[in-house]
């Protein structure tokens, strides 16, 4: 019997979580691999995830306030998924409308 059942569901989350971004870098890598041989990527280039800062300002379309469409959260349902609505779960590919960067 198990009496610690919390820590190994917490293993096994690292563990998806290790294999999913070890498939994401092999992804990445292919994807690099076609670049540098069709000419898309130079040499001296490479492919990067985007800092913090950068996913901030890129999701908010480089509005400064504390949401794409400023501040106002009645307009924050048309553009964003949050607990608020009660929809818990993975959420589809363009189920909102995008930002003004197209995001």
């Amino acid at each position: 019997m198990l009496t610690n059942n919390k820590g190994m569901l917490d293993r096994l989350t690292v563990f998806a979580r290790l294999t999913n971004i070890n498939l994401l870098c092999q992804d990445v890598q292919k994807l690099k691999d076609r670049h540098l041989v069709s000419g898309r990527l130079g040499l001296d280039e490479e492919y990067r995830m985007p800092t913090e800062a950068e996913w901030e300002r890129a999701a908010r379309a480089g509005n400064p306030d504390g949401w794409t469409e400023g501040d106002d959260p009645r307009v924050l349902a048309q553009s964003a998924w949050f607990d608020l609505i009660g929809q818990d779960g993975p959420k589809p590919v363009a189920g909102r409308a995008p930002n003004a960067w197209g995001f």
